[in-house]
């Protein structure tokens, strides 16, 4: 049987609505089950502060729709480098977690960048952050909000939520190698109803693109995010489902297994 590490390595950093720890980790709780990969992720740990029941399944759904879409604008040329980390997993205090908190894979790199730089006349000018726009664009579209929260509170000239894995600055360009981070309530808004209006109508296309399990898996993640107590049984069951499978899915390199328990 395989030893369980969870295990906190260094705070990754804290905002006004949650704290992420840094982790290794083979255990992930979450909505379908509990998954043990054989062998060691380096995982964030996102814990909101005064949670509610509840938030941390809230926010892994909402993570797992925008990487899902992330996919399909990645794969449909909206943009050509996936700005999303994989969501992993989630506890909550109505499975018998300890508290309310999800994980997602950890991104290497710094935020913090400036969001203006001097040009050649000595001028104040924006700096170009490669596909920000096109990634921004796409998500409006479909009513997520994935541009707003992203300028320090102190400081507006600098950048926040967006860590760059790269930053190797080319003039007042900064290149495509960065993620976007923090699904939280007050950092990402999102219009269910224009969100489902995207999904009803490109219903064919996302099925195409992603396949039918996963877009099945979108429509459901939708339902849940917008109003999970309207939910029948019936319902949740196949929401578990399709999550766990594409948890399973998203560690399948490192080799998970249902954990027993």
């Amino acid at each position: 049987m395989l030893s369980v590490i969870a295990e906190t390595m260094f705070t990754g950093g804290a905002g006004g609505e949650a704290e992420v720890l840094v982790q290794k980790r083979n255990i992930f709780p979450g909505i379908g089950g509990t998954i043990q990969s054989q062998q060691v992720v380096i995982a964030a740990l996102r814990k909101d502060f005064g949670a509610a029941p509840g938030s941390g399944d809230h926010v892994f759904l909402k993570h797992l729709i925008v990487k899902k879409l992330d996919d399909y604008f990645c794969r449909t040329e909206k943009y050509a480098f996936s700005h999303v980390a994989r969501p992993l997993g989630s506890m909550s205090i109505a499975r018998g977690d300890p508290e309310e908190a999800y994980f997602y894979d950890w991104v290497h790199g710094s935020d913090g960048f400036a969001w203006v730089g001097i040009d050649d006349d000595n001028q104040q000018t924006s700096i170009i952050l490669e596909e920000w726009n096109e990634f921004v664009n796409a998500f409006s579209d479909v009513g997520i909000k994935i541009g707003n929260d992203v300028t320090n509170a102190e400081n507006a000239l600098v950048s926040q939520n967006i860590v760059h894995q790269a930053a190797k600055p080319n003039g007042l360009k900064l290149n495509l190698c960065w993620k976007r981070i923090d699904f939280g309530s007050r950092s990402l808004q999102i219009d269910y109803e224009k969100l489902m209006v995207f999904l009803v109508e490109r219903a064919g296309d996302l099925n195409k693109v992603l396949g039918e399990s996963r877009c099945k898996l979108l429509y459901w993640a939708w339902s849940a995010a917008a109003d999970y107590k309207a939910m029948s049984t019936e319902d949740k069951e196949i929401l578990d489902k399709l999550v766990l499978e594409y948890r399973l899915s998203s560690l399948r390199h490192r080799r998970p297994r249902l954990a027993i328990e």
